[in-house]
This record gives C-alpha cells, structure tokens and sequence, in this order.
C-alpha cells in the first residue's frame, strides 16, 4: 500500500452473497461507492459515509 500522505481517495468493495454494491459515477458508469477523502477524514470514513449515503440509489450487481 502507498503511504497515507498519497491517498486522495478511498472506494468500498461491498459483497452481498454473489452480488457487488455499485452506484451511477459522473459518466452514468457503474462504479464502487467512495470519493474524494476531506481533510482529517480516513478511508475508512469516507467509504462508510458514501455507502450509507448511496445504498438507496445502489444497484446489486453479479460480477459473473
């Protein structure tokens, strides 16, 4: 892993039985929820904050 003082963002690999959480990106692409971490905030925090803020938006995908 790179030092922390590099990471500038942070994404969740969230799995429920065989189906990945994804959320709509900017592009309309399917993407991992995460983003941009804010100062004194940890990764950790960052992709909590954006799963419970997106799980309504949230699509359940196979990755098969």
């Amino acid at each position: 892993l790179p030092p922390l003082r590099y990471v500038t963002s942070a994404r969740a690999l969230v799995v429920r039985a065989d189906q990945v959480m994804t959320v709509r990106g900017p592009d309309d692409l399917s993407i991992l929820p995460g983003g941009r971490i804010e100062s004194g905030e940890t990764s950790t925090r960052r992709c909590a904050a954006s799963c419970w803020r997106r799980r309504a938006g949230a699509s359940w995908t196979s990755p098969y």
